[in-house]
């Protein structure tokens, strides 16, 4: 009878997979945090900007801010920089209007097939790419206890992780809200990821980008993550029997203000982890996609603001991962002067033997006199920074022709990066929005730090927005007005004559009314369209021939 009871308990029991072990560290999501197995995230989604539009003067400036961030942090900083290709057909299915026999004649059906030619005439020109960036922001935290000694004092530790998770929700919101306010100094939009709906899909497609753009986690299937299936049909809800949605416990609440769902209910890291992870030398096959990571380890001597641009500007698919952790100004001022004693040391030695003193260690030396007083002052601060390039491709032959024309733009650029050969494990986590890398990275004081600055966007696209033209590159620029991004729903359209500025305008006006008539006849609602565009115009530029 025994026997039997521990092989039910057994069954039961669900041991996570070696790929959620190995890679998925993500185990909860409350309100704004992302709980993971060794700490806590907040992830905030960053506006780019043109950087060739601004003024010498203006990129000075941001340079400059950006300096002043990187100076004042006192905890690490992951930045991620995304560059996936753009989902045509989920875009194009928002115009395509299916006309009936009656209707095969009309205005309707012939803009939603020029509009699709169009963007096809684009996608066969380049790859149509859009790029995102993410601000990582990461405390750590031990996490939720998981092993059998750990639950027999399931009670005590959850008061722990309440406390836990309280505390980090305090540090992380005091971390975002300074981020946010010197980000929007920079005249950068920024949002906070927040919530199920946008945590987990993020996630998802950082670990299978390709495979969350065709098969996106529906709703309800992350609503359905740690809770039982319900059949409303047959059982009757009550109020009490809503769901609720998951709410941030305080510091000294009871056990049951955290819930913590059986291990029976879906969990999101088997939600989201993919089905299998390969290892090979020089890459890894996440299910049938390939993945590679180059790791930029030297840089040149001199460097100039807005060296990334050739980078940005790279018509390739690929995330990059910049990785800033401040060090202590004590200790280092302290390296430094003994650092600085080792180079007089040797110039006096020179001297006194009568030879000429080195010249590499003549320049080392004025460097770091130079900059013990600016960290002495806080006017800097040194920092270690990992930048890492991952590639992904669907064969091996394609992995391999994208990683050599990435790295001839490395190398263009006076950049020394390499394969991380037996290490791509490492480097494939280091990639993940999980706040922390596993490799050494490159000393750099926070004001060549700021020369990265990663913030750069030629595109602007909205999913849901409507093409307003093209970019010199050839991207799309799509804009949703109403977007929650955007500031307001305002604009001013200001030129000479003959620029182009009304018929820019009603082809803009034509395809909000197209994209509402398609949404009319998809809802079936014929009799409220949804849309309205009332034109003042005293020249009658808009009136029927």
């Amino acid at each position: 009878m025994k026997t039997n009871v521990r092989q039910e308990k057994r069954a039961q029991t669900r041991h996570r997979g070696s790929v959620q072990s190995s890679f998925v560290q993500a185990r909860q999501i409350y309100d704004h945090l992302l709980c993971l197995s060794n700490g806590f995230v907040n992830v905030l989604a960053v506006e780019g900007i043109s950087y060739d539009l601004k003024s010498p003067e203006d990129q000075i400036l941001l340079n400059e801010q950006f300096q002043q961030l990187l100076a004042g942090l006192s905890y690490p900083v992951q930045i991620l920089w995304r560059v996936l290709p753009v989902n045509l057909n989920a875009y194009l299915d928002q115009f395509t209007f299916l006309p009936s026999q009656e209707e095969s004649e009309g205005i309707w059906p012939l803009l939603s097939a020029t509009h699709a030619a169009f963007f096809q005439q684009l996608a066969e020109r380049r790859t149509l790419l859009n790029r995102t960036i993410y601000l990582v922001l990461q405390v750590d935290g031990k996490g939720k206890p998981q092993s059998r000694a750990q639950r027999l004092f399931s009670r005590k530790r959850r008061l722990h992780w309440a406390q836990q998770l309280e505390q980090a929700r305090q540090d992380l919101d005091l971390r975002s809200s300074e981020v946010m306010r010197q980000l929007a100094d920079m005249n950068l939009s920024v949002k906070r990821l927040r919530g199920e709906q946008e945590l987990v899909p993020f996630y998802y497609s950082c670990l299978t980008p390709s495979k969350a753009d065709r098969f996106p986690l529906a709703p309800a299937v992350i609503d359905a993550l740690g809770r039982p299936i319900q059949t409303p049909h047959l059982t009757h809800v009550t109020p009490s029997m809503e769901r609720q949605d998951k709410a941030l416990v305080v510091a000294g609440a009871s056990p049951s203000a955290l819930p913590e769902p059986p291990r029976g209910f879906g969990q999101l890291a088997d939600l989201v982890a993919p089905a299998a992870i390969s290892v090979a030398p020089d890459c890894l096959t996440v299910e049938k996609e390939y993945s590679r990571t180059l790791l930029i380890h030297h840089l040149p001597r001199t460097v100039s603001i807005g060296w990334l641009k050739p980078l940005a500007d790279l018509d390739e698919p690929m995330e990059i991962s910049f990785h800033f952790q401040p060090l202590s100004s004590a200790s280092m001022i302290q390296q430094l002067r003994r650092q600085n004693r080792s180079y007089r040391s040797s110039q006096m030695m020179a001297q006194r033997k009568g030879n000429d003193t080195d010249p590499n260690t003549k320049i080392a030396g004025d460097d770091v006199n130079d900059l013990l007083p600016r960290l002495a002052s806080g006017e800097e601060r040194m920092l270690t920074v990992s930048l890492l390039v991952q590639i992904r491709a669907s064969s091996k032959r394609v992995l391999n022709e994208r990683t050599a024309r990435i790295h001839a733009v490395l190398h263009s650029m006076l950049l020394v990066a390499h394969e991380a050969l037996f290490e791509q494990e490492k480097a494939f986590r280091s990639c993940l929005p999980h706040g922390h890398c596993e490799f050494p990275g490159m000393l750099l004081d926070s004001r060549s730090a700021s020369t990265l600055f990663p913030f750069l966007s030629n595109t602007l696209y909205h999913p849901q927005g409507v093409l307003e033209g093209v970019t010199p590159q050839g991207d799309p620029v799509i804009i949703d007005p109403w977007n929650e991004d955007m500031a307001n729903a305002n604009r001013l359209i200001i030129g000479p004559p003959g620029w182009g500025k009304s018929h820019g305008n009603k082809g803009t006006v034509i395809r909000q009314i197209l994209k509402a008539v398609c949404a009319q006849r998809d809802t079936r609602e014929m009799d409220d369209l949804g849309f309205q565009a009332i034109t003042i115009d005293p020249e009658r530029e808009y009136a029927h021939p």
